[in-house]
């Protein structure tokens, strides 16, 4: 059964079945961030072309799949939204993606 369970999810097109069930909150944040990979990483594992036309036919505003919510820190990863206090450049966990000023940090934004 597991044979035939492993065969039947490798064919499978993650990024369709995630739209499919995009209603679950932890399918939807892995497509975002599939979505975000294919705008910051040099050799993403979907094409952004594939992505629209997945998220098109599901249905699925992304807008704001770019923008990151409530972050802490001064700079963020823009691929996994990850908060950075310190002098880094790059993301621990996306190592191909540099970050950026967070324009919402409350410090940097005083007079």
């Amino acid at each position: 059964m597991d044979d035939i369970l492993s065969g039947v999810t490798k064919s499978w097109d993650h990024p369709t079945l995630l739209a499919s069930l995009k209603d679950s909150p932890r399918c939807l944040a892995f497509l975002m961030k599939l979505w975000r990979e294919a705008y910051y990483v040099a050799n993403p594992h979907y094409s952004l072309e594939h992505l629209k036309s997945v998220t098109y036919h599901a249905g699925t505003d992304t807008d704001d799949w770019l923008v990151p919510h409530n972050l802490s820190g001064n700079k963020y990863c823009p691929c996994c939204f990850a908060p950075y206090e310190s002098t880094a450049e790059i993301c621990n966990d996306c190592p191909e993606v540099a970050l950026v000023e967070n324009p919402g940090d409350p410090i940097r934004n005083r007079t």
